[in-house]
């Protein structure tokens, strides 16, 4: 089994994907990219807090992840793809 960014194979579901905090993976990707919370809001139009907050959660809406893929220029959904 593949590992994804920290998720363990005991996380995994029975629907085969990974249990995975989406928040967390947003905020790490950022972090890679060298790029600050306020600069991901204004990309967003949003307030800086509401990125914060949206690192807290383990799932958010998939327009505003396909916003922040876009932004970020990464597929976060390949988090949700099942493994080979």
């Amino acid at each position: 089994m593949r590992r994804v960014s920290g998720v363990l194979p005991a996380d995994y579901e029975s629907g085969g994907c990974a249990v995975v905090h989406i928040g967390q993976e947003i905020e790490q990707e950022l972090r890679r990219q060298g790029r600050s919370a306020a600069w991901l809001a204004a990309a967003l139009c949003c307030d800086r807090t509401n990125v914060y907050k949206l690192f807290r959660k383990r799932s958010i809406d998939t327009e505003l992840l396909y916003r922040i893929s876009l932004i970020l220029r990464f597929d976060f959904f390949r988090f949700y793809k099942p493994f080979e």
